[in-house]
């Protein structure tokens, strides 16, 4: 039996195929169906779709929101991938109820959803400084191979830092410093006023208490390693690099995490990056719905997307991983599925 793992937009086409507006995608529906039915394939959902869902959530359009997550739900029979800290698993779960459980924290979600980027954004930092000179010029993917993927940063850090002067390294290391000075201690701060605002109500006046002093505690050890970075040496600049970059990595918290960090850090390196920053995005550092969506889908057979660079980026990650995930777009697809129907 194949498994198989929607992006997003591609439950949108199949709902609105149902409606009418496109008969290729109510043809797929039925297809899909049919060899569903009959034990052929089995499609999964993610938290991930809802959380999409909910960030398109208006107030005004909550019965389009909710008609979209029913369609899908004839498809994907509560088959359900479940992300953990320490890891990725197949699971069950009623989309309906993930999405009724998950609406009244909308608002929440939301606001914190602005902090998580700030957050991505500080953890970052560092490649916001030195991206110029990491950014490849071969953009094609037939031009950039697997090596040169893998040892892009590497390389970058062991020649191009060499090339700096002491001043140079000394300004580098004081604008991480100063940054990070000015924004970790807001972070926090608006970290306890939303939390403050929007569970106030709901939690006793110890527990508030008790949260307050996590994130005190967090804030001033913080505040003392950015400290740190101010005793830099010009001279260990690499070595500050090559650890920041190990941290990362730690951070991935397990192996299934790493698909959606290589194709994120393509994404941060200007290698087929997301088209999608518009004006309200522009400084956004990644796309963390396309991160997991892609760690999720490496639990399947088949992946089907229709971002053309977001494509890209998981191919060039196939190929570092040597995966065996299927990566098709909408109209492969679809030839794919009325193949194996053709076949029963």
């Amino acid at each position: 039996m194949e498994k198989i793992y929607f992006d997003l937009n591609i439950f949108i086409y199949i709902s609105k195929g149902l409606k009418g507006k496109n008969k290729k995608y109510s043809d797929l529906y039925t297809e899909l169906l049919h060899l569903k039915d009959n034990g052929i394939i089995k499609i999964y959902y993610s938290f991930f779709h809802i959380y999409e869902k909910a960030k398109s959530f208006t107030g005004d359009n909550e019965e389009i929101i909710k008609n979209e997550i029913i369609d899908m739900n004839l498809l994907v029979d509560n088959n359900y991938i479940e992300v953990y800290k320490t890891g990725i698993s197949f699971s069950e779960k009623d989309p309906i109820e993930l999405y009724y459980e998950y609406k009244p924290h909308f608002a929440i979600c939301l606001d914190f959803e602005k902090l998580i980027y700030k957050y991505y954004k500080l953890i970052f930092l560092f490649n916001e400084n030195i991206v110029n000179f990491i950014k490849t010029e071969e953009k094609d993917l037939e031009n950039i191979s697997k090596n040169k993927i893998i040892n892009l940063i590497d390389d970058t850090i062991n020649k191009k830092i060499n090339e700096y002067s002491f001043n140079e390294k000394k300004e580098f290391i004081n604008k991480i410093y100063i940054n990070l000075k000015k924004n970790i201690p807001d972070y926090f701060d608006e970290v306890f006023e939303i939390l403050n605002k929007h569970l106030g109500k709901h939690l006793s006046n110890s527990m508030i208490e008790q949260i307050k002093a996590k994130l005190k505690k967090s804030k001033e050890d913080s505040i003392k390693n950015i400290e740190k970075i101010k005793g830099i040496s010009p001279v260990n600049l690499k070595n500050y690099l090559n650890a920041t970059k190990a941290i990362l990595i730690e951070n991935s918290f397990s192996k299934q995490m790493l698909p959606g960090v290589l194709q994120a850090s393509l994404d941060i390196l200007k290698i087929c990056p997301d088209k999608k920053r518009t004006k309200k995005r522009k400084n956004f550092i990644i796309d963390k719905e396309d991160m997991m969506h892609f760690n999720c889908a490496n639990l399947c057979d088949i992946f089907v997307l229709n971002d053309i660079n977001f494509f890209k980026r998981n191919e060039l990650v196939n190929i570092i991983l040597n995966s065996n995930l299927k990566l098709m777009d909408i109209e492969e697809f679809i030839v794919y599925i009325n193949n194996r129907f053709d076949s029963i």
